[in-house]
């Protein structure tokens, strides 16, 4: 597809930041910029911190732009300028499965039905998607002659194409559940993961974290430490043994049958006598472990989700976890899903327990439930129908558990793996990229920016037994960007996106030397064929106005230093020969260390609306 790779146009988020010059951003704290023209400042979020995110702004380098070979050039503000841009479109991307879960291969536009809040919507773009191949760049509003695309060399880095994020909620999830999530996540490393992928590892107690990275080793490394990890203690070893569910039951809802079911929890147990007054002390304790448990574990979604934002191309986050109750209020876990759906990030989640019988009366291993002593006041049988309750209760704390994972998953477009014991399965299901795919893009008409939530909604003209997963919505602006907000927002998709796009003939080159030992500058030139250029009469000038961003990321696609630079023309006829002739170039300078690095050069010009896109690696050594 075009300039943004799984996420829907910048133009239909919801800002969260102001950003000076360049516009608002739904990337939350990964974008910011400054005041200086010459800056391009960009906030870098780091995994490692795992009680908040890291940032750090980078330090100014030294750029130029080779303004001296533009003759009758002006520094003067432009008088009148007329911005051409593309209307919002919405990028809906979308996976066909048949009965046995394989991706359908061979639909066509028409075989699609997109709705937005019920009305039928016009298909401006379709695309198909296959792991390793490019997303052809589809057709453009504006006309302008495509350039040639230049096949990168032998020893090219391709920057990826998919990030996964996989969270390990070793909090919550048994010895064993982790165990198989262990050996399914390797399985996935070895035999499924792309070298177009990268994947980052986390886990919700906060003792393990790998940033992206394709290195298999680092990461399998990172698994072999994957252990249980309850802060606080586990109530599930307590005597009574009783879940977050009959917990929160009894503390937050007053349930007389959860109150029950903890003293027939403690007489099966061999516990301690214990009485109602003594249950329900015992369940306040116990609910202040478990909601806290909760609480960090959502709260670390919340922070990678907003990690995952920054990636330039295909965001997944994976929650492996057996499921936990997100006590009210609740208001989290709506923020987690917003902020995915803003951001287009797709999250799935797996059990890791795989099939499950809840009843403790299919399982040997369970202690059951039975009558406790009678106290004064109650007759011999305390708690009637106690069967009936042990049975309702062990199926509603599956059924609560399974909650929070069930709805992050289908709220932001993704798929809940659970009842199945092929982890491996599930997880290379989940985690890997399927066979085929397509992208669906429309333009909303009449969009009211207020902020409102859009529901989306793909089906086939004929469903011949295919299941349809897509995002499940989007958010409207909360105010209408003009001409040139929308053009900002046009480079900002463009910058953290990895398609190419060549709209504009230009040309990059790289060229490093060593400083010292530990340091190298990276000389990044651009040229640009101002002959495809449409410039604007004003007076005696010819007016037209550049945007160039050049970002450098290292191989994991992790964001290193950027620069942007505004580029006003006000040229005399003698200037603009000249121009024409011979082309416009800037040159931005890095300071980086010895590695392999892809660089992001975006260019656009504003009379023409027209946008170029390119990727540059370059291998420092030395």
């Amino acid at each position: 597809m075009g300039r943004t790779s799984g996420r829907a146009s910048g133009a239909l988020e919801e800002p969260r930041i102001k950003l000076p010059k360049i516009g608002a951003i739904a990337l939350r704290r990964t974008l910011g910029l400054g005041r200086s023209k010459a800056l391009f400042r960009i906030l870098s979020a780091g995994l490692l911190a795992l009680a908040g995110i890291v940032l750090d702004w980078p330090l100014p380098s030294r750029s130029s732009a080779t303004l001296g070979q533009i003759p009758g050039q002006s520094e003067s503000q432009e008088k009148t300028s007329v911005l051409r841009t593309r209307r919002n479109e919405v990028l809906v991307r979308v996976v066909v499965r048949d009965s046995n879960g394989k991706a359908v291969d061979g639909l066509k536009q028409e075989d699609f039905r997109l709705f937005d809040n019920g009305k039928p919507q016009v298909i401006s773009h379709f695309d198909v998607e296959r792991p390793g191949i490019p997303t052809p760049t589809p057709a453009e509003s504006v006309e302008h002659t495509p350039i040639a695309h230049k096949r990168p060399g032998p020893n090219a880095v391709e920057p990826p194409r998919r990030y996964v994020l996989l969270v390990f909620d070793n909090a919550h999830s048994s010895f064993e559940g982790l165990v198989r999530s262990r050996e399914a996540g390797k399985k996935f490393l070895s035999a499924t993961m792309t070298p177009a992928e990268r994947v980052a590892i986390v886990t919700t107690a906060g003792d393990i974290a790998v940033e992206f990275t394709g290195d298999r080793q680092q990461l399998e490394s990172a698994l072999k430490r994957l252990k249980p990890n309850f802060h606080g203690g586990d109530p599930l070893k307590d005597c009574p043994r009783v879940s977050d569910y009959v917990v929160d039951r009894q503390v937050n809802y007053e349930d007389p049958d959860a109150l029950s079911f903890i003293r027939a929890q403690a007489a099966g147990q061999g516990c301690p006598f214990i009485s109602p007054f003594q249950a329900e002390a015992f369940a306040k304790a116990a609910e202040g472990v478990y909601r806290a448990a909760s609480l960090d574990s959502l709260r670390l979604l919340d922070r990678m989700t907003r990690r995952l934002a920054s990636a330039p191309g295909e965001r997944n986050l994976i929650l492996v976890s057996r499921g936990f109750v997100a006590f009210k209020p609740a208001d989290i876990l709506d923020r987690i899903i917003e902020r995915a759906l803003r951001a287009g990030v797709i999250i799935s989640a797996l059990d890791p327990e795989g099939l499950t019988n809840p009843s403790p009366f299919a399982d040997a291993s369970q202690t059951i439930p039975i009558q406790p002593p009678s106290i004064r006041g109650e007759g011999r049988a305390s708690i009637p129908n106690l069967p009936s309750l042990i049975e309702s209760i062990a199926s509603s704390t599956l059924t609560a558990d399974w909650e929070v994972l069930a709805e992050l998953s289908e709220s932001t477009g993704g798929r809940f793996f659970h009842n199945n014991n092929d982890i491996v399965f599930g997880l290379r299901e989940l985690a890997g990229s399927p066979e085929v795919s397509y992208v669906l893009a429309f333009s909303p008409e009449n969009l009211k920016a207020d902020g409102k939530f859009h529901r989306l909604k793909v089906e086939l003209a004929a469903s011949k037994g295919f299941t349809v997963t897509a995002r499940r919505g989007y958010f409207a602006p909360t105010k209408t960007l003009d001409a040139g907000g929308q053009a900002d927002q046009e480079v900002q998709d463009a910058v953290f996106s990895r398609d190419e796009v060549r709209e504009l003939p230009v040309e990059v080159s790289t060229q490093f030397h060593q400083l010292d030992p530990k340091t190298a500058s990276l000389a990044v030139r651009v040229h640009l064929d101002a002959n495809a250029l449409t410039f604007h009469k004003e007076g005696d000038r010819n007016d037209d106005n550049l945007t160039f961003v050049t970002v450098v990321f290292d191989r994991d696609g992790n964001y290193v230093d950027g620069h942007r630079k505004r580029m006003q023309l006000r040229l005399t006829a003698s200037g603009l020969a000249k121009t024409l002739q011979g082309g416009i170039g800037i040159r931005d300078e890095f300071h980086l260390a010895p590695g392999t690095y892809w660089v992001r050069e975006v260019v656009r010009d504003s009379e023409l609306g027209a946008l170029s896109a390119l990727n540059t690696s370059v291998d420092i050594s030395f």
